[in-house]
This record gives structure tokens, sequence and C-alpha cells, in this order.
């Protein structure tokens, strides 16, 4: 992962507490800002009152709504271009990715244990994205 010359803020959506604390953390070691999230509703709070550079969905174990309806509810907050969202799902699912995507992630990965696969997808979608000045 190249080396950020300014913040990128993340906001970090999961359900899963221990996870959460856990990836959290190592996205703040990779310099990262990140805000957390445990469900849709503390979401779109942080959504609305931050700017956010990016916001990963991890699983759909979030503590109020399905994943799809808190990116569906992000997404008439901001649109793809203004916001992206990264999806972590837990297996390969064609149906949930399928209804993951009409309802606005602009990625989607599985989680294989590979961070660095992760790293990677947020660096692919940095240069996607670039940061407004």
């Amino acid at each position: 992962m190249s080396a950020l010359t300014e913040e990128y803020n993340i906001l970090y959506i999961d359900g899963n507490d221990t996870r959460k604390k856990q990836t959290s953390s190592r996205f703040r070691m990779q310099a990262f800002n990140v805000e957390l999230a445990g469900g849709g509703f503390q979401a779109i709070h942080l959504v609305e009152k931050h700017p956010f550079d990016l916001v990963i969905l991890q699983g759909d174990e979030a503590e109020d709504m399905p994943a799809e309806e808190i990116v569906g509810l992000l997404r008439n907050i901001h649109g793809r271009d203004e916001l992206p969202i990264l999806a972590i799902l837990p297996e390969a699912d064609d149906e949930m990715a399928a209804s993951l995507a009409e309802s606005g992630v602009n990625e989607i990965i599985i989680n294989d244990g590979n961070f660095n696969k992760v790293l990677s997808e947020i660096e692919k979608i940095q240069k996607q994205h670039p940061k407004k000045k």
C-alpha cells in the first residue's frame, strides 16, 4: 500500500464487535482515520455529520438492518461517485453480491482472511475516487 500523503477517513460498519475492533485497529496501523458503526442508523448519522472518503461494510450482521438497506439509505445521502462503498462478504454469495451491487455498492470482495487484499482494494478505490480538494 502506498504511503498516504493526507488523511483518509473511513467509516467501518460491522455488527461483529470483535472483528470490528480488530479490523479497525489494523486500518489505524495503516494510517487511516476510522470511525466505527455497528448498524445502519449509527452509520447514517455519522455520514450526515462527517465527511468520509470511503465506507466499508463487512458482513451482514449489522445491529438494526440488512446490509442492502444500509447501502440504500447511504445512497440517499451520497451518490456512488461521491462516497465509495466497499462491501466485504464472509463467503462467495452471488445473490448477496448482486443485491449489494444493485443497492449501490462500488466494490465487493470476499473475506479470505488476507488483510492485504482489503488494503489493495482500498488503494484501487483511492485511485478511482481521488479526494476532492
